[in-house]
């Protein structure tokens, strides 16, 4: 694909046939997409980061860097949960071109199909795995050649990781002497077992929408790419999107859309760009004196997150964590400098699995995920351990607990408010519960056994019922998989239809990971990239 270069001028993006809100998983994808299917169609993307990328952010290993970076994130803090006991849990957002395919941790994985043929049973036509299949491998381009899921062709390009860790794939074998076989080609998104997980990386590098859709080597002219631009609003007129008043350099411009406005703010922003522009909830919107618009009850309601937990051992091998500073650090930049292997050509999470936290359930219901380093949550705030560990965490794939994403007030600077109740049904405390036994016995199978040596969190066997429903509400936290708040769907509460134009006003559209009816048993940025494809075909269609 041809590249296009950056625009740092002002006056000429106040006028486009189309305007993007947001430079992120999906919104790099659909800018280019839209670019280059219709050259006549003048586009404008802006993103309220300021970062294009660089090359320590392309650094596979610098994730826990770039997470928790003002820069780079948009470090959001959520209100203190009931559910976890009053705590308060940090929720990360990519704040740069790319947005979180820009600073996650790079685990490519679409999902299950029952995922996608369920939202299409709920009501969304055309979202079936057989739909959507065809848009994820538009976006891929795997390195290697022997997985025929994958496609070829596609910008985004995968790769298999390319320095594992040596426990890595006994953990793998563990799981299959457990009774989870081992799938050699998970993204066809079927069946039961572990894998060794595929990376987004090109030649070491980071790959994000960012760098793969919009690196900046030439110009598209009928493109342009506006950084450090937060969109305030929607501009409504007779119930129809003509632009956006947006916030840059103190000033407080408006960019005209003849065709429409894409909302691809994210699942925590983009919900508050449709309140802000007044569609809402009523009652909220009153609240904050705003303009009623469209009463849309929906919007910010919703939210689902991976809920779960990490138990760690420690191991009688190096791992991450205890090469991470001094000699051992300094040896593991050259390598990637020199060959672009170890740990900072990794990805955090090197293996995951589908699995059945009760053997009873007709189908898997949680993931696991494996981590070559654990954490030391004995000091604060927590960080790397100093010993040898190895990290196994589980997360509910399809959570019951909802949440709901309100505006704080009506500065377009001020950050939402996240109100999540994370375990807050009963039965996603049960799965995570049922899952520690299930983790500890991985631990316990011959390939692993060899390497453990103690355990690390929790310091003991939790024996009793009332001992594991402490551990869970003193630890479960977020699998940084945020969706749902614009909902898809044809009932009263969604916020947007299987087109993905918002129902009840014209021209408008949000194409992002928030509007995801329910979440996919996975990692969730390849999803939130296929929405981009796919969203720029239903535009495209429209336009025609």
């Amino acid at each position: 694909m041809r590249a296009i270069a950056l625009s740092d001028s002002r006056p000429p993006w106040r006028e486009a046939d189309v305007v993007i809100v947001g430079g992120g998983s999906a919104g790099c994808v659909l800018a280019r997409r839209l670019a280059d299917a219709r050259p006549s169609l003048q586009i404008v993307l802006l993103e309220a980061g300021d970062s294009k990328g660089n090359f320590v952010t392309d650094i596979p290993g610098m994730t826990v860097r770039l997470m928790g970076q003002p820069r780079t994130d948009w470090c959001y803090q959520a209100e203190p949960d009931a559910s976890l006991g009053g705590r308060v849990l940090h929720w990360s957002g990519g704040r740069m071109l790319g947005g979180s395919s820009g600073i996650n941790g790079l685990v490519y994985i679409r999902g299950l199909r029952r995922d996608y043929d369920d939202w299409a049973a709920a009501g969304c036509a055309g979202w079936s795995w057989r739909d959507v299949e065809p848009c994820f491998r538009r976006a891929e381009h795997f390195e290697q050649a022997d997985l025929d899921s994958l496609g070829r062709e596609g910008p985004y390009t995968i790769s298999r990781i390319r320095s594992l860790h040596p426990l890595t794939e006994r953990f793998v074998a563990a799981c299959r002497e457990f009774g989870a076989p081992q799938i050699l080609d998970y993204n066809r998104g079927e069946g039961e077992g572990a894998f060794v997980n595929l990376t987004s990386q090109r030649r070491g590098r980071r790959s994000s929408t960012a760098n793969r859709y919009l690196a900046a080597r030439s110009r598209i002219k009928n493109l342009r790419v506006e950084l450090g631009v937060v969109v305030d609003r929607v501009i409504l007129e007779a119930g129809r999107a003509v632009g956006v008043r947006c916030t840059v350099d103190g000033e407080t411009p408006e960019v005209r859309a003849r065709a429409g406005v894409i909302v691809s703010a994210g699942t925590l922003q983009s919900p508050a760009v449709l309140l802000r522009s007044g569609v809402g909830p009523e009652s909220q919107l009153r609240e904050l004196n705003i303009e009623v618009r469209r009463d849309a009850p929906g919007v910010g309601r919703n939210l689902q997150d991976h809920c779960g937990l990490t138990i760690s051992k420690f191991v009688n091998v190096p791992t991450y964590n205890s090469e991470a500073s001094g000699l051992h650090a300094v040896r593991h930049l050259c390598n990637y400098l020199a060959f672009r292997r170890g740990p900072l050509a990794s990805a955090a999470v090197q293996a995951m699995g589908w699995v059945r936290s009760d053997p009873a359930l007709a189908e898997p219901d949680v993931h696991l995920n494996w981590l070559p380093f654990g954490v030391d949550y004995t000091v604060s705030p927590p960080a790397l351990h100093q010993r040898p560990c190895v990290s196994l965490g589980v997360c509910v794939s399809r959570p019951h607990s909802r949440g709901e994403v309100r505006l704080r007030s009506t500065s377009a600077l001020e950050k939402p408010v996240i109100d999540h109740r994370l375990i807050g049904d009963e039965r996603d405390v049960a799965t995570i519960k049922r899952s520690i036994g299930l983790m500890e016995q991985i631990f316990t199978m011959p390939a692993l056994a060899g390497a453990i040596v103690g355990a690390c969190n929790p310091p003991a066997t939790l024996e009793t019922d009332a001992a594991l429903e402490e551990f869970v509400r003193a630890h479960a936290g977020i699998g940084y998989h945020a969706i749902g708040t614009c909902r898809m769907g044809t009932d009263e509460q969604a916020v947007v239809d299987p087109q993905l134009r918002v129902r009840g006003v014209d021209a408008l559209r949000v194409i992002d990971a928030s509007i995801m009816p329910r979440l996919v048993s996975a990692n969730t940025n390849a999803a939130s990239i296929m929405i981009g494809e796919k969203g720029a075909d239903l535009v495209l269609q429209e336009l025609r």
